[in-house]
Order: structure tokens, then C-alpha cells, then sequence
């Protein structure tokens, strides 16, 4: 019988790593980071609604949403950033309950990525719950190494 395990922790805890040595046992990665870029790609329903709520100016010049826009809407306005989520998580769910049940369908056991897994009351879509952990020394240097950042 396949097995769905729900990945969880911070952010730069490992969580893709962990993700990553499972498929060597033939795991399938369902990762909810990809499945939230799908939401809003060039020419989807859920960037129309985007562009619906935060203007024109929420796409760029190729048609893509303008992340540093929205981002800094969204970062200073909770009502936004609430309304984006209403926007953004019902196709993110959709999308990855279709990838899951793809690969059930296909006798593969399933890890899904969500960082955020408890706090948008995802567990019961799971069988386990596995929590990445690291110390925040670790966190810190991971996140600055792969997002270039220095002090």
C-alpha cells in the first residue's frame, strides 16, 4: 500500500534535501514552493485574479506575475496578503491533491513538501508527518549561502 508522508519545518531546515534522499527509495516529490508558481504562471486563471485585485502593475513585461510588486503589497497590507492566499492556496491544493493522487494511482509512495503544512490545516491530507529541524545557527548560514547574502 502506498504511503504519503507530509514534509514540514523552516525555511532553510533541509526539508528539500530530506525530500530528495527519499526518492532514491521511489518516493514521488510533490512540493508545494512549485505547485504555489504554478497558481499564478503566465496565462493561468489564479495570475487573472492576481492582476483582478493588485492592477496591471502585478505583471511584468513577459506576461509573468511581478513578484517584487505583489511582494511588497502584500508584506505591508495583511488584508492583501489574505486576499492573495484566498486566491492562491484553493489552486495550490488542487494542484497538488491532482499530483498526489497521480501518483498513488501508479503504486508510488508520495512525499509532500509543505512548509506550511499545520498552518493551513493540511495534515489529514497525509499518513505522517515528518518535521525537518535544525538550530538557527545552520538556518541562518543555509539561507544566506543560497540566497547570496552577506552581513
Amino acid at each position: 500500500m502506498s504511503k504519503v508522508i507530509g514534509i514540514t519545518g523552516g525555511i532553510a531546515t533541509g526539508k528539500s534535501t530530506v525530500s530528495e534522499l527519499l526518492t532514491a527509495y521511489g518516493f514521488k516529490i510533490v512540493d508545494a514552493d512549485i505547485a504555489s508558481r504554478e497558481a499564478v504562471k503566465k496565462g493561468s486563471k489564479g495570475l487573472e485574479q492576481v492582476k483582478e485585485i493588485f492592477g496591471e502593475e502585478a505583471i511584468d513585461e513577459n506576461g509573468e506575475m511581478n513578484r517584487q510588486y505583489v511582494g511588497e503589497i502584500v508584506f505591508n497590507h495583511p488584508d492583501l496578503r489574505e486576499a492573495l492566499n484566498e486566491i492562491v492556496h484553493p489552486i495550490v491544493r488542487e494542484i497538488m491533491e491532482q499530483e498526489k493522487n497521480n501518483y498513488l494511482e501508479h503504486g508510488y509512495h508520495v512525499i509532500m513538501d509543505i512548509p506550511l503544512l499545520y498552518e493551513n490545516e493540511l495534515q489529514d491530507t497525509v499518513d505522517e508527518v515528518w518535521v525537518v529541524y535544525t538550530s538557527e545557527s545552520i538556518q541562518i548560514d543555509r539561507l544566506m549561502e543560497r540566497n547570496n547574502l552577506s552581513l
